[in-house]
């Protein structure tokens, strides 16, 4: 997607420090220690103050989704690593004329969403949530033996790539798709570490930590993993087939290093953020994890590495021999016509 034209779904009080915020949300200084490449400098910033009926939860929900749910949604990785996509809100609440049965991505993650955010999670994300939602970015994300996952608040990617805005969601669910359990009895069943640590001190603990733990001194994330088991704050939960955790989406986290799976398994989670209204159709064109968002975001960065390089030669036998140049002078060339700088061929 263009960015002039996804700068334009968002509100003008986020771009723009002339024109004031909502009195019901603070868009407060914030500095993570990270300044994506895309937003040129920018001084980070962070939007808190959306109203949650269920602030600070952490909520385990087991058995969060019907296995045939599970299964499909672990066969959509066979293939790939990971993938995303966004499901605005009204297409959760109409009642399809029979029950789904599509194994496409969209119908598998509308699935998950009804089984475990709408139906088992109704006690945490309530009505008034779902009516300050826009709509669910949903990911997943496989893993193999020894992956793990860094210390990070989730907050719309896209979002802070061009502005250097942290917008957390209102909830950010995880769900556990992999047939696998801790301490399990039979060993193609057992997996041990990758367990889910939420810390409830949620934005002064990242204030403290910042992205990927910067603002400590070297630390590494079996550090942070030992830290846990120090402070109090810390909540562990075991990866464990068909469980789904719920929480505040303004509380950090992270997943243990994967000391041991089965030899032909992966640990695949499902992710899942909450966005309002302010942010969600800038979302919905760029879901993280998405083909558009990977896109999106290394042409950016191509962008701000080359155009730092003024010896660069850009000529016709460059852009052949570097496909990379030649797909950013094409963005460039068409943004140009957009501007009308240019005739339209």
């Amino acid at each position: 997607m263009d960015t002039t034209k996804a700068r334009k779904l968002l509100p003008s009080w986020l771009l723009d420090a002339n024109v004031d915020t909502p009195e019901s949300l603070q868009l407060l200084s914030w500095d993570d220690g990270f300044v994506p490449s895309g937003s040129q400098g920018k001084s980070g910033k962070l939007l808190t103050g959306f109203p949650r009926s269920s602030p600070r939860i952490v909520h385990i929900e087991n058995e969060a989704v019907v296995s045939e749910t599970a299964e499909l949604l672990y066969q959509s990785v066979s293939n790939c690593k990971s993938w995303g996509i966004y499901i605005e809100k009204h297409e959760l609440f109409i009642k399809p004329e029979s029950e789904p049965t599509g194994t496409e991505r969209r119908d598998l993650c509308k699935r998950a969403i009804q089984e475990f955010l709408i139906q088992n999670g109704e006690s945490v994300i309530t009505k008034s949530d779902w009516e300050h939602t826009h709509g669910v970015a949903v990911w997943l994300i496989a893993s193999d033996e020894k992956d793990e996952t860094e210390y990070h608040l989730d907050y719309a990617e896209s979002v802070r790539y061009e502005t250097n805005v942290i917008v957390p969601p209102l909830y950010s669910a995880t769900l556990h798709i992999s047939p696998l359990y801790e301490h399990a009895e039979n060993d193609h069943e057992n997996i041990e570490g990758g367990a889910f640590y939420v810390n409830h001190r949620g934005l002064d603990h990242y204030k403290e930590y910042g992205y990927k733990t910067r603002l400590k001194s070297v630390i590494e994330d079996d550090d942070v993993e030992k830290n846990a088991s120090l402070e109090s704050e810390w909540q562990r939960v075991a990866y464990h087939y068909r469980r789904g955790i719920i929480c505040d989406g303004e509380l950090p986290h992270f997943s243990s290093r994967i000391q041991s799976l089965p030899s032909t398994m992966r640990r695949v989670i499902v992710g899942f953020n909450l966005f309002t209204s302010e942010i969600g159709p800038f979302v919905q064109e760029l879901p993280e994890h998405s083909e558009a968002f990977n896109k999106h975001i290394r042409l950016s960065q191509f962008t701000v590495k080359h155009l730092t390089k003024a010896s660069m030669p850009w000529t016709i036998q460059s852009m052949r021999e570097n496909p990379k140049q030649a797909a950013f002078f094409k963005l460039l060339a068409q943004k140009m016509r957009e501007k009308g700088c240019i005739p339209a061929a």
